[in-house]
């Protein structure tokens, strides 16, 4: 999930919520598979994310 609007007029509860799912996903993930991991003794987890997080936009960010 990625706003593309400005930050100025992006709503509070919009932006929480794409920073709940980019990092709350990963630990309920991890948490999900954690016990069946550990039970085993192995297991291996991937997590992926978007080249947005590596790449500076200005649309992205300002919207222009």
């Amino acid at each position: 999930m990625m706003l593309l609007s400005r930050i100025a007029d992006q709503p509070v509860d919009e932006r929480d919520r794409m920073i709940g799912l980019s990092i709350k996903g990963v630990l309920y993930g991890t948490r999900a598979v954690l016990p069946g991991m550990l039970a085993g003794g192995n297991g291996t987890l991937v997590d992926v994310s978007s080249l947005a997080g590596r790449t500076r936009s200005p649309e992205a960010v300002y919207g222009w």
